[in-house]
């Protein structure tokens, strides 16, 4: 038991080299903060989302102070049919 999780419920998390070209690139194993802490190392792995949420902020801040509205590459808003 690692992290409260079974053998098996750690085995899902499996990437071996030969999924690189097949999985989409924001699948969440492909995540170096995830591989740091399956693989025990809790200081990289702090590291690393530490880094990535202060690059979030940064981008949030300069969209904001240039009046840049973020829009979704691949999604509509969803609307309820129930609100009209």
């Amino acid at each position: 038991m690692m992290y409260g999780m079974s053998h098996f419920s750690l085995q899902m998390n499996y990437f071996p080299s030969w999924l690189h070209n097949i999985v989409a690139p924001t699948d969440t194993r492909r995540r170096p903060d995830q591989r740091a802490l399956e693989n025990g190392d809790i200081k990289a792995a702090v590291e690393y989302k530490d880094f990535l949420e202060k690059k979030q902020r940064a981008v949030r801040t300069y969209r904001e102070e240039n009046g840049i509205e973020y829009k979704a590459a691949f999604s509509e808003p969803w609307e309820n049919p129930n609100d009209g």
